[in-house]
This record gives structure tokens, sequence and C-alpha cells, in this order.
């Protein structure tokens, strides 16, 4: 009786297991919550994910050249420093993705200050984009860039980072990102039955 039982469980459980496991969703930060301003940034958040700055003052958004609401920017009153840092974070510490950013310059034809985009898992650096800049300022897909290729890595922090100083401010915008997902709550309660069955076995052959 206990065998059936702890084979019935068994099989619900990796049922569950293959079938029931949260759907992975992307996120955007589009940075709408900051529409109507325009200033320098120190923290920011939206979708589960927080973006910090560790280093620089030319950080900022700006609500009239956003591709939507309003847009991050990067050498917002002035060049971008060289090594200044943004830090973005899942707020549950999840591993995440980098899927993709649209991108822009804020003067057409002006080149724009450059950024590195750097993946990090457990303080080391697992993935990197060198120097991304644009000299047009009609935002697009930074996987549409010629030549740049998205890491996929599995990260738990995204940095951006200052890399070059050019002719105008680097738009940002539309990030989007895409967490690992958590087991559902019928995964974890399958996970209990099951060990449940286990100890119900356990019990039954020592009697």
């Amino acid at each position: 009786m206990a065998i059936c039982v702890r084979a019935a469980v068994g099989a619900a459980f990796v049922g569950i297991l293959v079938t029931g496991q949260a759907v992975a969703v992307p996120v955007t930060l589009g940075f709408g919550s900051e529409s109507g301003e325009f200033g320098l940034l120190d923290t920011y958040s939206e979708g589960g994910f927080t973006l910090l700055v560790e280093s620089g003052l030319e950080w900022g958004f700006d609500d009239s050249a956003g591709n939507g609401p309003s847009s991050l920017v990067a050498g917002f009153d002035g060049e971008i420093g060289i090594g200044d840092t943004i830090s973005i974070t899942n707020d549950d510490d999840r591993l995440f993705q980098l899927l993709d950013v649209d991108l822009a310059s804020l003067v057409d034809f002006d080149l724009s200050d450059g950024v590195d985009l750097i993946g990090l898992l457990d303080d080391v650096e697992v993935a990197s984009i060198t120097d991304i800049t644009t000299d047009s300022d009609t935002f697009a897909a930074l996987s549409s860039f010629g030549g740049v290729a998205i890491f996929t890595d599995f990260i738990d922090e995204l940095q951006i980072v200052g890399a070059s100083q050019n002719d105008a401010s680097l738009l940002i915008d539309n990030l989007e990102l895409q967490a690992v997902p958590v087991p559902t709550p019928i995964l974890l309660l399958m996970s209990g039955l099951l060990g449940l069955g286990v100890i119900a076995y356990r019990r039954s052959a020592e009697a």
C-alpha cells in the first residue's frame, strides 16, 4: 500500500515538475514612472528590479527624449565619466537574463557617449558588450546593431558602465530582462506530498 502511495505521489510530482513550473515572463524597464521627471538619477525600481547608481554624476532621466514616456540618460549634463557605473539587480535575488535594450543619441548624427553592458555572477564577470554607441536619434534595439550579440548568460547583476566620451548623451530605454521563474505553489505542495509518501513507505518497511 505504501509503495503504491509513493509511486502515485512520485508520478504526480514528476508531472507537476515537467508541466507545472511557472513560465518566465520578460520584464521591460521603460522608466514610465519617471514620466514628467527630468533630473539626476540615484535609484529606480520597476518590474521587480532595482537600478542603483554606484558611481558618477551624469546618470539621469529625460522625459522629453524617451522611446515612450522617458528614458535613462548616460551623460545627463555633460560627458559620462569613464567607469561611472549603474547596477541592476532582481529584488528577489533571482538570476536573470538580458534580452534587449533600445538605444539612441540625444542629437541626430552626433556620436553618443559609449557604455559597456557587463553581466556578473557572484561578483565575477561572465559576459559583456563593450563601448556601445549610436549616432541616430531614432531608438533602435541593440539586437539590431550589426555585429552585436546579446549575451544570454544567467547573471545576478547587470552593470551599465561609462566607456567613452563623445559628442552627445546616450539614451537608454526599454531594457528587457527575464528572471528565472520560481516554482509554483502546486509544485511545492506536490514536493511535500512526495516527502510524506516516502516517510509512510519507510515506516511501513520498518514495521
